[in-house]
């Protein structure tokens, strides 16, 4: 369990996949998820094409640069990691979402996204990383990257906000804007600016 714990890191602990993320334009954005998921959030009050914002699972980020970067929640550490998915174009060998089991869906999936909702991030650099290290009530703290609970990317055209059950969204893992992230989160986290 250490080794898998240790092979994923909050985004403060791992420069080079900042770097990554700032020199490569964003090809796309994916969602990986189960068919279970799908259906149950199909029959929640979420309209269908809010569902890539609101689904649970593993979000990628593609780069024309050829790498891949996925994001998931850890628990063991209240926090969103990161890991290559794909590095310089070759599936990296570890999998902590098990990719074969699951279904994946683009941002601008004609059904269940918005088409222009995230047009602003595709094309473009990653200008600025800003992390919410925010702790929810978690009463010990185990890792130097725990509690990493938002992370807002910016480009020239805008932003897009990664959060950890902060925002009192159905899902505990949405997709949504800096303008949606509360002042009372501003005002109780620590903002680390990569």
């Amino acid at each position: 369990m250490n080794d898998f714990v240790e092979d994923y890191l909050g985004l403060t602990k791992a420069s080079d996949i900042v770097l990554s993320l700032k020199q490569s334009p964003i090809k796309k954005i994916v969602r990986a998820y189960f068919d279970r998921d799908l259906k149950e959030e199909r029959e929640s009050r979420i309209p269908n094409h809010e569902l890539f914002n609101n689904l649970f699972g593993t979000i990628l980020l593609y780069l024309e640069n050829g790498d891949v970067i996925g994001f998931d929640i850890m628990d063991i550490k209240d926090s969103i990691v990161c890991w290559y998915e794909v590095l310089h174009g070759i599936l990296y060998e570890k999998d902590p979402y098990m990719r074969e089991l699951h279904r994946y869906m683009d941002h601008d999936d004609p059904i269940y996204s918005t088409k222009d909702n995230w047009a602003h991030m595709i094309g473009e650099k990653i200008t600025s990383i800003k992390v919410l290290v925010y702790d929810k009530g978690k009463i010990q703290r185990y890792f130097d990257d725990s509690f990493q609970n938002a992370i807002i990317f910016e480009t020239a055209k805008g932003d897009m906000v990664l959060s950890n059950c902060l925002l009192g969204f159905g899902s505990p893992f949405p997709l949504t804007r800096k303008s949606e992230i509360p002042q009372e989160i501003w005002d109780k986290a620590t903002v680390i600016e990569l």
